[in-house]
């Protein structure tokens, strides 16, 4: 699964494409955004150029929340 790490002063965080979270749950892209807009899932981060990610610590919390 490709994931984009990202440094920031603290730490390096990695985040999840829509494509890597839809591979991860064995779903479809348009299930992962379905579950956005359910308000299932939580929102992405939209950084400049149009991309959309998801931090590995909110999809953590939101499999936690589920009881995996």
């Amino acid at each position: 699964m490709k994931t984009e790490r990202l440094k920031d002063d603290r730490s390096e965080t990695i985040y999840y494409s829509d494509k890597c979270l839809a591979k991860k749950y064995s779903v479809c892209k348009a299930t992962i955004w379905r579950w956005v807009k359910s308000g299932a899932l939580p929102k992405p981060f939209k950084f400049s150029g149009g991309s959309t990610r998801w931090k590995n610590s909110d999809i953590v919390e939101f499999e936690n929340s589920l009881g995996k």
